[in-house]
Parts: structure tokens; C-alpha cells; sequence
């Protein structure tokens, strides 16, 4: 039987039931390679995706061709959740693109078809309704927590609040540090902060010389040496 990462779209719903599930909602699997579009900004979106493998990242691209990232799934998240509901008189556009981050393999439900009991109006159906509404909900925290660190008033406060945010939700802790890998290389970090690379750059070089942080890539070790809250 088809197995899937762990994700709160199916929370509370029987792995028997899946393969009844996903046919009644006309799931479908497809593979895109690293920077495919899977959905492109003013384009109507009719599915949610679920990531089984690789990454998705959501961005939206200004006038002038600069990007900003606006969120990233992983395997076992969704995205597309927002847009893919279908207000009335086309207001489903979406405003943001869905690209791969790296080859991955996605699932996409039909969002009519999930958000509409069938027939037989099954139990999992049933439940699988309101865990689509909870993921909703937990959508719009993220995005509030995203607002918080863009209104924060610059380059350095911006990456001290998500390294700190990104510890707090997942970080290993160590004796006088926590460790933790972001999704973004520099480029994407920049854009995601919303800032220019070369100053975060600069800024984290800063961080690393007054003993606040240490990294490797991805990698980074918040430090206590200063006494601020890690």
C-alpha cells in the first residue's frame, strides 16, 4: 500500500482508508524538477498539494523581477491550501508562485472534491474536512509570525528573530547552544528576510565575530556567551 509522510491532512484517518480516500478526491502524483513551476502567480489554482518527497518553495516576483519567499514545504507539508479554496467571481487567483526548491514528487487533491462530502458521505471524508480547516488555521499563524519578523526595523534584528524563532521550534540544544539547520541557502534566506544578501551577509559575519552565533551553511549554533536569550 502507497505510504505518505506524516501530515495533519490525514491525522485521525485509518491508513486502510487511504486508497478509498485519495480516489474518491482524485489524487494524483506528479514529479517536477528542481525550479519547475507547479503553479504560477495569476493563475487559478484548483488543487492543494501534499510534498512526498523534496521541497516547494512559495515566492512571488515584483515588477521589477525581485523575489521574495514567502514559505517553504517539506516532505509531509502542503501548500496551496489558501488559493485553492475558489471564491466567488475568480478571486482564487493565486498572488504567489509554487516552485520546486529540488526534483521532488508531490500529490495533488482535487480542492472541490475535498472540501465536498461525497455521496456516501464517508467518515474519513468527514474528517478529513476539518483537519483541512485546522491546517487553514495554522496557515494563518505562520503568516502572522511572518509579519512580526518584516515589521521588525532591520537586517540584523530580522535574522536574530528567525534564527531565535527556528531554535525555539526545532533546535537541537547543546551545553551553551542550540543547533539548528534552516531551509535556505543565502540567496533565499535574503529573500525570505526580505533584506539585501550582501548586507545579511555582513550581518551574520557580525553576529559570528561578537559571539552570538557560529555556522556552516545551513548550519547554526546560536551561543549564550552574551546572556541574550537563546
Amino acid at each position: 500500500m502507497q505510504s505518505f509522510p506524516v501530515n495533519p491532512l490525514f491525522q485521525g484517518i485509518d491508513c486502510a482508508s487511504l486508497p478509498a480516500l485519495l480516489d474518491c478526491l482524485g489524487a494524483r502524483k506528479e514529479l517536477v524538477g528542481k525550479n519547475e513551476v507547479v503553479f504560477e502567480a495569476g493563475a487559478a489554482v484548483p488543487e492543494l498539494g501534499l510534498v512526498l518527497s523534496g521541497a516547494i518553495r512559495v515566492e512571488r516576483l515584483d515588477f521589477w523581477g525581485r523575489r521574495s519567499i514567502l514559505g517553504r514545504a517539506e516532505a509531509g507539508e502542503t501548500f496551496g491550501e489558501s488559493f485553492s479554496l475558489g471564491l466567488p467571481g475568480g478571486e482564487n487567483a493565486a498572488p504567489v508562485s509554487a516552485v520546486a526548491a529540488q526534483d521532488s514528487e508531490i500529490l495533488l487533491l482535487n480542492y472541490n472534491k475535498v472540501m465536498t462530502s461525497c455521496t456516501s458521505a464517508c467518515a474519513f471524508h468527514t474528517r478529513l474536512i476539518r483537519n483541512v480547516l485546522a491546517l487553514l488555521a495554522r496557515k494563518n499563524m505562520e503568516l502572522l509570525r511572518r509579519i512580526d519578523l518584516l515589521t521588525l526595523p532591520g537586517t540584523r534584528e530580522k535574522a536574530l528573530a528567525y534564527l531565535s524563532d527556528m531554535a525555539e521550534r526545532g533546535g537541537v540544544r547543546g551545553e551553551g547552544c542550540v543547533t539548528v539547520e534552516i531551509p535556505f541557502n543565502r540567496e533565499e534566506l535574503a529573500a525570505f528576510l526580505s533584506v539585501d544578501r550582501s548586507a545579511l551577509s555582513r550581518e551574520l559575519g557580525k553576529l559570528r565575530d561578537e559571539g552570538l552565533i557560529r555556522f556552516e551553511r545551513n548550519r547554526f549554533e546560536l551561543l549564550r556567551g552574551t546572556g541574550e536569550k537563546v
